[in-house]
This record gives structure tokens, C-alpha cells and sequence, in this order.
């Protein structure tokens, strides 16, 4: 492509040449030499409208296809380092899914903008002139010196903007916070719709812009200054290129035609730069965009990746699984501790429930077995080894987690439950849909298994996400189930046959269980009530009745007791 462009900006210096030459013709030469100069010239210029066709056309092949391979393998990159960052790192308010997003689908196009559109430009510039001046030193050297004096001057405001931007510099962070509130009110639309919320978004989104508006506004006063000024600065070019070239014709030391022609290569061949610099991408959020590209490409997760050659448990029982004297804090609010020397030890096979109040810390307890974050102090252990110490990718296929509000993603039933498994067959999907009592609903749908679920399963009810992602973790088979609420959003019928089937798969497995409700937590071996980061009780139901009498489980037990009475 650059090399199309080098021979397409020559292009641009040679046709003043050809038009100089012609106007010498019309008056210096007799009637018949004219007609034959005239008839060599129009076969030249044919040549050179080829010419330009030829190098034009691939030159915006050639660039237009290395730039946007360019852009996919650079999309492809940092949503692989995306994809790799430890969660922790998601909870960043510059890490925000809008952000993230924008990076993805606008700053990834700076690349081809820099590296393959501007550049091309810039060489034909380069080109223009080198070929321009030296066929004007060919014919006078002395006017050829002036013009290479004044070229910068008549390259216009359009060409040095590529080559230095001028005004202040336009930063994509100016931008994340209008794309991160846009990007919420999109994926909650219900939410601001039920409130007739919509003002006050607009509001906040237009507030978020006015910084990014003001910058605009300055640069492009800024940009024209300058092009009105650049203007001025041609014209004088040109003045002084005519002036000098009178004066060596003065002294008889050139002729018009010389003169002629190096003007006219001077003026067409900058005016022809200058247009197409004018049709080039804007660059000015290039310098912000790319480094926050980088920034992303090149940061190391703080929590491994799957590519370490950690330990591996080769053990078909269930897994022991324990907590010692863990104190943790999120990264996004270090001086809120959230755990503070909290113990827990989980037998492998066996069910613990962990209860206590909103913020107490109980699924942070299972992001931690998950190794989504690291404790400050103490140890997370599965099977007696360190979860630093084992194999990431490894860990992570041994536990299957339900969540309080579950993720399902765009496409259809089967591929959500199937993402528990890639290589499920289809009858190990339909025994996983039974047993998460999500089977009959899923046959009575127009396309069965193949229903679209939209983005986030917008199309489907909690309870109806909930059993497919019950059914994605049964299909899993791992040797550890993380149980988050996962029966919030179930009727009691539909929640006895999930119980039923949460008591099969955990046999197998060594279950942690996050609940309120009574009939969840009575299942469990064994029950632990978290308070203020720390394990306050530990015991069987009835353990927990009769030892703790007016401990923080038996009030929980009796405050459910008095809701269900009154219901």
C-alpha cells in the first residue's frame, strides 16, 4: 500500500510538469509542432490517469486490508488480555463494562488510523515533493532552492495536522464516564423506564459530555487559526516563488517556461496534498487511545493465568476445602475489611450453609474459593494445597458455581447449558435440564432447546435463569458446588425439585452453600454463621438450636418462623 502511494503521490508532481509543458507549447510552438507536442502530451496524461487509477486503487487495497487486519488482530488481543484479568480488576471504576466496551470497538480503530491511513498519506506528501523538487532543480536550481524553502509553508493546515496535531489533544477518558452511564441505561432499560427515569439519564449523560464538548470547541478554534493562518502563509509562498522566479528571468538567467513549470508544481501538487490529507482519518484521540490499548495488552493479572503450570490434584474423591485465618479486602475499597481471621474447614463430599445478614461476608467466602481474589493474610486450601500454588484452569474446572443472580448469554437454551460442558452430548444436556426441573418448560417452547435467551437472558423469568444455570453446574459435574442463593428466585414447588436435585449432585461433591430460607439450610451437614467478616457459630441445625439458644442462627430460625406464620 505505502509503495502504491509513493508512485500515486509522484503522480501528483509530474502532471504540473505535463501542464507547463503544454502551455509552453501553445506559445512557443508553429501550428503542426504544436498539434504533435499537443498529441504526445494527451497520450501521457492518459498514461498518467491510469497511472493514478493503478496506484490509487491499491493503495487504498492494499492499506484498506492491512488496516483492518491490523484492527481485528489488535481487537483480538486485548479481548484476549480482557478476558485474562483477574475479576478483581473489573471492579475498577475505569474498568467499567462501557469502558471496556469502547476500547474494544473505537480505540482499537486508532491503530489503522496511525499506523496504515495517516502514513500512507504522509509518504504521498513526501513523495509529492521529493519527485516535485527534483524536477525542478532539473530546471532551475536556483528557484528550486526558494520553492523547497517555501514548501512547508503551502502544504496547507490539513497536512501538518497529520503530522503534529494541533490544539489540545482530545482524551478518551473524557469519554469512558458518558459510555459507562449510557452503557448501564441501555443494559437497564426496564429499571429506567419503570421510573420514567430518562431525563435525569439524559441529564447526566449530557453533563458527563461537557468536557469533551469544551475541548472540541477550543480545538477546532484552535484548527482554524491555523488553516486561516497556513492560507496566508501559501500565498505569500507563492508571492515570493513568482518574485524570485522574475528576477532570475530579469537577469536572463531562466526562462518563463522554467518558472512556469516549477510554480505550477509548487501550487497543484501542495493544493492536490493538502485535499487528501483533508480526507484523512482523524487522529487526535490516537495519542490517549493507543496507550490505553497497551496499558491493557501488557498488564500481567495479578492472580495468574491459564497458561501456569501449577499443581494439579489427581483425586477422584471430593475435595477438603478450608479458609485459615483469612483476612481480605476488595481491591476497589482497600480500607473496607471484609473478612478479618475468618476460619471454615469443608470436608470433602460434605454440605456447609453459610447465614448471616446482608454484607456479613458470605459470598465473598465464594469468590475466595474460586480464587477470584487473593486474601491479604491467611490461606484458601483445597485438598491440603494452597490455591496460589494449583493450576488456575485446573481449579477453576473443578468448581461449578450458581449464582444469586445468574449469567446467561446470547443464544439459545442449549448452548447456555452446554457452556457447563462444551462437549456434552445432547442427551447428558436434556438429564441436566430434568434434574434442574427446567426440561418441561424448555419442550413447550416453540424452538425447544434453540430458543434465543437474549442478551443476559432477557427474554426468560429469575426462576427460569436460575434452573438453567442449575442445570449448566449439574452438567459441569465438578467436584466442588457453590450454591449462591440459588434457589431466591424458585416457587416452593419448583424449589423442592431443585433441592431434590442439588442433594444428588452433592454427593458427589463438597458443597458450599450461601442461603436464608430455612428448608435450604436444613439440608446441610453442617452451618455456619457469619458475622461482622468472622465465623460467630458452627454446627448442625439442631446443634445450633439447643447450644445457641439466643445466638444469631436460632434468631434468624425464629424470625423466618414468624414470617412464615403471618404469610
Amino acid at each position: 500500500g505505502f509503495f502504491f502511494g509513493i508512485h500515486a503521490g509522484a503522480i501528483l508532481s509530474i502532471f504540473p510538469l505535463f501542464l507547463g509543458i503544454a502551455l509552453q507549447a501553445y506559445f512557443d510552438d508553429t501550428p503542426k509542432a504544436l498539434k504533435e507536442e499537443v498529441n504526445k502530451l494527451a497520450l501521457a496524461l492518459v498514461g498518467l490517469g491510469f497511472g493514478s487509477i493503478i496506484f490509487l486503487t491499491g493503495q487504498q487495497g492494499f492499506c484498506g486490508w492491512a488496516g483492518t487486519k491490523l484492527t481485528v488482530r489488535v481487537r483480538d488481543l486485548l479481548f484476549r488480555s480482557i478476558l485474562k484479568q483477574e475479576p478483581g480488576w473489573f471492579d475498577f471504576e475505569d474498568n467499567a463494562t462501557g469502558i471496556l466496551v469502547s476500547r474494544l470497538s473505537i480505540d482499537c480503530l486508532s491503530f489503522r488510523s496511525v499506523l496504515g491511513d495517516r502514513y500512507s498519506v504522509l509518504l504521498m506528501g513526501v513523495s509529492a515533493a521529493a519527485v516535485g523538487l527534483g524536477i525542478s532543480f532539473y530546471l532551475e536550481w536556483r528557484l528550486a532552492l526558494v520553492a523547497a524553502a517555501v514548501t512547508p509553508f503551502t502544504l496547507g493546515a490539513s497536512y501538518l495536522n497529520l503530522i503534529i496535531n494541533i490544539g489540545p489533544r482530545l482524551d478518551n477518558k473524557a469519554y469512558d464516564k458518558a459510555s459507562t452511564i449510557a452503557s448501564g441505561a441501555i443494559s437497564n432499560i426496564r429499571t429506567v423506564a419503570t421510573f420514567s427515569s430518562q431525563e435525569e439519564i439524559v441529564k447526566s449523560f449530557d453533563q458527563a459530555l461537557s468536557d469533551p464538548r469544551k475541548q472540541s470547541v477550543k480545538r477546532s478554534q484552535i484548527l482554524g487559526f491555523a488553516l486561516g493562518l497556513s492560507q496566508g502563509a501559501m500565498y505569500c509562498a507563492y508571492t515570493l516563488t513568482l518574485w524570485v522566479g522574475a528576477s532570475l528571468m530579469k537577469q536572463r538567467i531562466t526562462g518563463f517556461g522554467e518558472v512556469y513549470k516549477i510554480f505550477l508544481i509548487l501550487v497543484l501538487s501542495s493544493f492536490s496534498v493538502g485535499q487528501l490529507a483533508g480526507l484523512s482519518p482523524d487522529t487526535t484521540m490516537a495519542a490517549t487511545a493507543i496507550p490505553a490499548v497497551f496499558d491493557i495488552v501488557n498488564r500481567k493479572p495479578l492472580i495468574g493465568n491459564f497458561r501456569d503450570k501449577g499443581k494439579k490434584i489427581e483425586r477422584s474423591k471430593p475435595l477438603d476445602i478450608e479458609l485459615k485465618m483469612v483476612t481480605f479486602a476488595y481491591p476497589s475499597r482497600p480500607q473496607v475489611i471484609v473478612l478479618r481471621d475468618f476460619c471454615l474447614k469443608v470436608k470433602g463430599g460434605s454440605m456447609v450453609a453459610l447465614v448471616g445478614g446482608s454484607g456479613s461476608g458470605k459470598s465473598t467466602v465464594i469468590w475466595l474459593v474460586q480464587r477470584f481474589y487473593d486474601p491479604y493474610q491467611g490461606k484458601v486450601m483445597m485438598g491440603g494445597i494452597d490455591l496460589k500454588e494449583l493450576n488456575l484452569k485446573w481449579l477453576r474446572k473443578q468448581v461449578a458455581l450458581v449464582g444469586q443472580e445468574p449469567a446467561l448469554f446470547a443464544g439459545s437454551i442449549r448452548e447456555n447449558i452446554a457452556f457447563g460442558n462444551p462437549n456434552a452430548t445432547w442427551g447428558e444436556i436434556e438429564e441436566a435440564a430434568k434434574e434442574a426441573y427446567i426440561h418441561k418448560f424448555i419442550s413447550g417452547l416453540p424452538q425447544g432447546y434453540e430458543t434465543q435467551v437474549g442478551e443476559s437472558g432477557v427474554q426468560l423469568s429469575g426462576g427460569q435463569k436460575q434452573r438453567i444455570a442449575i442445570a449448566r453446574a449439574i452438567l459441569k459435574k465438578s467436584k466442588v458446588l457453590l450454591l449462591d442463593e440459588a434457589s431466591s428466585a424458585l416457587d416452593l414447588e419448583s424449589e423442592k425439585h431443585i433441592q431434590d436435585a442439588l442433594r444428588r449432585v452433592s454427593q458427589s461433591a463438597t458443597t458450599i452453600i450461601v442461603a436464608h430460607r430455612l428448608s435450604t439450610i436444613r439440608e446441610a451437614n453442617t452451618i455456619a454463621v457469619v458475622k461482622d467478616g468472622a465465623v460467630v457459630e458452627y454446627g448442625s441445625h439442631d446443634k445450633l438450636l439447643t447450644s445457641h439458644v439466643d445466638g444469631v442462627y436460632a434468631s434468624l430460625v425464629r424470625a423466618e418462623r414468624e414470617a412464615n406464620a403471618f404469610s
